[in-house]
């Protein structure tokens, strides 16, 4: 399990705190706030998971997950959002968890945890 995770979020400071919070974890962590240069990240590197919020420029979420498989078959993808109503689609396209913001620092770890794995 690689411990270099891709953070897909378009709020500068919360994509500073999930940095922040997973690098505090151990793993290492590539930013960006765009979906397509998510999906351009993700053939250019290899990543043990991925956070990626629904509403980004670019590209939205849930269109970016469709796309995970194409470069990672079984990447770990923890979504997070404001909008509920998005979780039943996000989890059928294979996103491993789901997040509700606001959450807290310990909700994120559980689902950083128990989808990608902690790191060893």
């Amino acid at each position: 399990m690689s411990k270099h995770i891709l953070i897909v979020e378009d709020d500068p400071d919360t994509l500073r705190l999930l940095k922040r919070w997973l690098e505090s974890l151990g793993y290492e962590a590539d930013t960006t706030m765009n979906g397509a240069t998510a999906l351009t990240l993700l053939q250019e590197s290899i990543y043990g998971g991925m956070i990626l919020d629904i509403y980004i420029p670019g590209m939205y979420g849930l269109e970016v997950l469709k796309h995970v498989p194409e470069f990672h078959p079984r990447l770990p993808v923890v979504m997070i959002t404001g909008h509920p109503e998005c979780q039943a689609e996000a989890m059928r396209l294979g996103a491993q968890a789901f997040l509700l913001k606001p959450f807290t620092t310990k909700e994120f770890k559980a689902a950083v945890e128990h989808s990608i794995g902690p790191v060893m």
